[in-house]
């Protein structure tokens, strides 16, 4: 995202509560440094973010039980997608 894009997003899964990250990185920040926005654990989540910098903004989510988890992802606003992993 680009510094004062806005992106508005909503997430849910299929019922498990996930810990998930939402957080930016600043665009060539070598130190590893990143900003949270929002942090917990949920099943769901949605706001909306205008970016204070420039660089990648995304979600870490991280599953801490032992069945899988669909996670359902809408967005809408200013950004470019660089991959998926």
């Amino acid at each position: 995202m680009v510094k004062g894009a806005s992106l508005e997003y909503s997430w849910t899964t299929d019922g498990a509560k996930l810990y998930f990250d939402f957080h930016g990185e600043p665009q060539g920040d070598r130190t590893s440094h990143f900003k949270s926005f929002k942090e917990s654990t949920d099943n769901r989540s949605s706001g909306t973010l205008t970016a204070p910098f420039e660089g990648p903004h995304d979600w870490y989510w991280e599953n801490k039980t032992s069945s899988p988890v669909t996670i359902i992802l809408n967005t809408k606003g200013s950004y470019r997608v660089l991959g998926l992993m």
